[in-house]
């Protein structure tokens, strides 16, 4: 990295720390969590969820935000929506979904936490396979993307975590891969408050001023980008993946600098 790099870098972080204190007051609250009796789960274990309910009777309602949905299950049109589960949906739920779609396959939508979406008014319509599909492709746009990344950031904050998953207890090499051993980039250079409002941990304001700053990216491998953004968001809030961050940060330099020769 040049030194002009390396200082924008430290311009930035000075700029963003004034301005974070400016407006945090205008940080909305993160997602409430789940109840304790609803399971969260990753795309396979929803898809799971749809098979056996696509085997059974009645309709399927899911209630999507922007990048985590809520599975709810009703026998017939007069019964309670009942919940059934919440967390990923991704490519094995959205093939799990063709049976349920168009006649079974109800889809809500809203902007907040799609567990405390009130299924009886929340705005639905009868879900086709393509509808899910399209819902899926504009999630991976809202969280996936790296667009905000410049070189300068990804050569930092790589040297900071050595290379290595910042997710607490993960710690996974992500210059291999893990079930080939082949050397590559297997990284995914996450937002800690979302580039979009929209996303998650999204904020009006700081979404656009944290965007392309150092300190809001965490490194991570694609399982724990997944837990974060789409699996539970509710729980990795703003504060848990900072902390998360700078614990990361400290041991890494911490590990590394046992290495260093002491003089005698």
């Amino acid at each position: 990295m040049s030194k002009n790099d390396d200082d924008q870098l430290t311009d930035a972080a000075s700029d963003t720390a004034s301005s974070f204190a400016a407006v945090q007051e205008a940080n909305p609250a993160p997602l409430s969590s789940p109840s304790a009796d609803l399971a969260v789960v990753d795309d396979e274990g929803l898809a799971q969820e749809l098979r056996r309910l696509a085997q059974g009777a009645g309709e399927v309602l899911v209630i999507a935000n922007a990048y985590t949905v809520c599975v709810l299950h009703r026998v017939d049109a007069q019964a309670t929506w009942k919940p059934v589960c919440c967390g990923e949906l991704a490519e094995k739920a959205v093939v799990a979904a063709k049976p349920l779609a168009r006649k079974r396959l109800w889809w809500g939508s809203t902007a907040g936490a799609p567990w405390d979406a009130d299924p009886t008014t929340v705005p639905k319509v009868k879900a086709t396979l393509g509808f899910v599909s399209g819902w899926l492709k504009k999630s991976i746009d809202e969280s996936g993307r790296e667009g905000d990344v410049t070189e300068a950031i990804k050569a930092e904050l790589t040297y900071l975590a050595a290379w290595r998953c910042q997710f607490a207890g993960c710690g996974r090499n992500l210059r291999q891969h893990g079930a080939t051993s082949g050397r590559g980039r297997f990284s995914y250079f996450a937002h800690i408050v979302a580039a979009s409002p929209g996303g998650p941990r999204g904020n009006p304001v700081l979404s656009k001023l944290l965007a392309s700053q150092l300190s809001n990216f965490i490194l991570l491998c694609d399982e724990c980008h997944r837990l974060i953004d789409k699996v539970n968001p509710a729980k990795y809030t703003v504060e848990v993946l900072r902390k998360m961050r700078e614990d990361n940060i400290a041991e890494v330099q911490r590990l590394l600098g046992s290495l260093q020769h002491k003089p005698a």
